[in-house]
């Protein structure tokens, strides 16, 4: 076999891609019920966010249903850099549906004392249908 990979020009170029959505989004997370007893099956709830809502401008702030402050953009990240959501990192994708979209990924937002900066789970920031 031969051949060439082209790992970074791909990553590249859907990073360049990724659309700020400045719609209004609702905010939720999936969280599992059950599942810890053997024999337990697990379930998931879905919950709203702690923002409920995220709301992006192009000039670099952000809205929640609670609180605003303003955000850095770089590739396909966001970073809130002021608000009650400083320090939390979201990453612009497309939803199922190919709308865009923002998810904050647990491990990746949290405080340095551990606890979570936006929610206990993963949220994903969408549009309603």
């Amino acid at each position: 076999m031969s051949g060439n990979l082209h790992w970074e020009e791909s990553a590249v170029a859907e990073r360049a891609g990724a659309v700020l959505p400045t719609a209004k989004l609702a905010c939720a997370y999936r969280e599992r019920i059950g599942g810890i007893v053997a024999g337990d099956s697990a379930r998931y709830e879905l919950r709203y966010s702690s923002m409920a809502s995220l709301t992006l401008s192009s000039k670099g702030t952000y809205r929640t249903n609670n609180a605003s402050g303003s955000f850095v953009r770089q590739g396909d990240t966001i970073r809130f850099t002021s608000g009650a959501y400083e320090g939390a990192l979201g990453r612009l994708r497309p939803d199922r549906g190919g709308e865009p979209a923002v998810y904050f990924e647990l491990e990746e937002n949290r405080a340095k004392n551990g606890v979570p900066i936006v929610d206990p789970y993963t949220t994903f920031c969408v549009r309603q249908q």
